[in-house]
């Protein structure tokens, strides 16, 4: 039986273990979204993780839905992380970079000045962090054309290509969490009655599509997804028939060769409700990639699901950011150490250092 220990080939690279880093907003990357050298050090001290899967990255400023956020739009942006992937592969890990469009959870101050995007003119219940720094409702966004769309989705082709350039292993759709393509995905913020709504095969079509342009950028086995199952209540997205889309969806996505689908469970402790039904099992034995499991799991859990066949991988979010060294404080079952909530998206002292390199690895 596998372990977490244990090697894995994704796609066509073999990768060291089976304990993954997770995509978390670290926004520690300026108004000019460019990933400098503290980022570069930030992913470099936990690359002993199987892949380390990047935080969230905008493909376009009109994508942008946090000030902080790295972008991957410009010439600058690849070079900053390729200084990433440098670091990374030195010391013998793989990375990917998510890409990810906020849709209508963004705010004009965040995209250059337009309205930003989404399916319908349907706003998201909640605010929203604005450029100011303060907090607004979020606004109804503007619903995109038939062109519209089809510009956006070759927006993930070009981000994904120049993610190739910059030396990424892979590239991860962030189809979760409320952004653009869970807003297609879902049953309401997705109102429309053309191609690109209503059936559930019409509302996959934008990720599908995505997903086809990445590839195309890349080569095939090269492109995962990142999806949550159940409402996403923190950003008011609901799939009403997840229980057949999904399965759908991963057949879909094992026609086109995706290496892996980071699937993410409810998170109970953001407010999430439960559901009453294995989230996994919608994806076993209709997709053929790598199924890796997300959101609050601990060592016992994962080496169940990992030997039960349940999951190939399990990505680990919080323990990370505290842990640089985090597989190799697993397999010693050394004690966690706990980052302050403060600084898991912003430096809570001011110094983008603090609460993001200052963690130090376990003494030998």
């Amino acid at each position: 039986m596998p372990t977490l220990f244990d090697p894995i080939i994704v796609g066509s690279l073999k990768l060291a273990n089976r304990i993954f880093m997770a995509p978390m907003t670290r926004l520690r990357c300026g108004p000019e979204a460019v990933p400098g050298p503290l980022v570069a050090e930030y992913y470099g001290q936990r690359a002993t993780a199987g892949l380390i899967i990047t935080e969230g990255t905008s493909p376009s400023l009109r994508a942008r839905g946090y000030m902080g956020q790295p972008g991957i739009w410009n010439d600058a942006q690849v070079a900053g992380w390729a200084g990433v992937t440098d670091a990374v592969h030195r010391s013998g890990s793989r990375i990917a970079l998510q890409i990810h469009h906020a849709g209508r959870l963004s705010h004009p101050s965040l995209t250059g000045g337009e309205l930003p995007v989404g399916p319908s003119a349907i706003a998201a219940k909640g605010e929203v962090h604005t450029a100011n720094g303060g907090k607004e409702l979020y606004p109804a966004p503007h619903a995109l054309s038939a062109a519209e769309i089809s510009r956006v989705i070759q927006e993930f082709g070009d981000a994904a290509g120049r993610a190739a350039k910059a030396g990424f292993d892979f590239v991860e759709l962030h189809a979760a969490n409320g952004y653009l393509p869970h807003e297609f995905l879902s049953t309401n913020a997705n109102a429309r009655t053309d191609e690109w709504g209503s059936s559930i095969a019409n509302r996959c079509k934008f990720t599908l599509d995505a997903i086809d342009a990445m590839t195309a950028a890349t080569g095939v086995g090269r492109v995962g997804i990142k999806l949550t199952i159940g409402p996403f209540t923190p950003h008011d997205i609901v799939i009403a028939d997840e229980q057949e889309l999904y399965p759908y969806l991963a057949g879909e996505l094992s026609k086109r060769g995706v290496a892996f689908i980071e699937a993410q469970r409810p998170i109970i402790n953001w407010g999430v409700p439960p559901i009453d039904f294995d989230p996994f099992a919608l994806f076993n034995k209709r997709f053929s990639g790598v199924l890796i499991g997300g959101a609050m799991f601990e060592r016992p859990e994962a080496d169940a699901m990992i030997a039960a066949g349940k999951l190939d991988a399990v990505a680990f979010g919080r323990l990370f950011i505290a842990n640089p060294d985090l597989p190799a404080r697993l397999a010693a079952n050394a004690e966690m150490v706990d980052a302050p909530q403060s600084s898991y998206y912003y430096a809570g002292s001011g110094d983008p250092a603090d609460g993001y390199i200052t963690f130090a690895k376990m003494t030998p």
